[in-house]
């Protein structure tokens, strides 16, 4: 049986954090891919951005040679930027390269995959331009659970210092994401898989250093929902798969 590759990214995640959560029995599925598997602290990109450090993901190569080294680039006018987006792309990706020998993949929550190179299931991030995130669109009448795919949660809780609300928000957000994953994941063909996880970048911009010290434990529940997805991709994972975890950068408490 031809092997697959799964691949799940935990965005600005590190194992500042990651550990004691793993200690305190908040994630025993990642602990348990940490005991059975293995792992290592890997360098980010620089900048460390998820821009670049994504695309450089996708592509092997650094920044300066796939072109991606900030979520906006300069053009020929001082006055004007370009958001950065795949057609910024110098080189070819991973899954382009994998398509040219007749893999499939399903990319969700890709940063810098918009607009899509393929015509495979493809569900773009936050970078997307328009209303629609859902590539083919057709995938929405296939799959209802991606008709109210929202890409981002409420950051006006964020700006009025609701961090209850949030929280749970985000998690609904994820709630919402992992119904697509699912019935892709489960319903498509597919020989390359990969999703990430945005709240765990979310969370951290906001609550980093508090999630830290532990003064919010609120923000633990996301954690918890996070692993328990975790959990449902090791039970569901295809026979000869290689499943991946891994980020892009990380955070700092100054």
């Amino acid at each position: 049986m031809a092997r697959r590759i799964a691949v799940i990214g935990l965005d600005g995640a590190t194992f500042d954090l990651l550990d004691p959560l793993m200690e305190q029995g908040i994630m025993p599925n990642l602990q348990r891919l940490c005991r059975e598997g293995t792992r290592a602290n890997l360098r980010s990109t620089m900048p460390p951005y998820t821009a670049p450090a994504w695309t450089t993901f996708a592509t092997g190569v650094n920044p300066g040679k796939h072109g991606c080294y900030d979520f906006l680039l300069p053009t020929d006018d001082l006055e004007r930027f370009d958001l950065c987006n795949s057609s910024h792309i110098q080189v070819p990706t991973i899954y382009e390269l994998l398509h040219t020998v007749g893999k499939r993949s399903i990319l969700v929550n890709l940063p810098n995959s918009y607009p899509p190179k393929l015509s495979t299931p493809t569900i773009t991030d936050m970078l997307t331009m328009g209303d629609n995130c859902v590539f083919p669109e057709t995938l929405k009448q296939q799959y209802p659970s991606l008709q109210q795919y929202r890409l981002a949660p409420d950051e006006s809780l964020q700006l009025k210092g609701k961090w209850t609300e949030y929280v749970d928000d985000i998690i609904a957000v994820e709630q919402g994401h992992m119904a697509g994953v699912k019935d892709l994941w489960q319903h498509e063909e597919w020989d390359f898989f990969y999703y990430l996880f945005s709240s765990t970048d979310w969370i951290s911009h906001a609550l980093f250093a508090k999630l830290m010290d532990g003064s919010f434990s609120k923000g633990y529940e996301l954690f918890r929902y996070i692993d328990n997805q975790l959990g449902w991709f090791m039970a569901h994972l295809p026979a000869e798969t290689h499943l991946y975890v891994l980020s892009d950068h990380g955070f700092k408490v100054y």
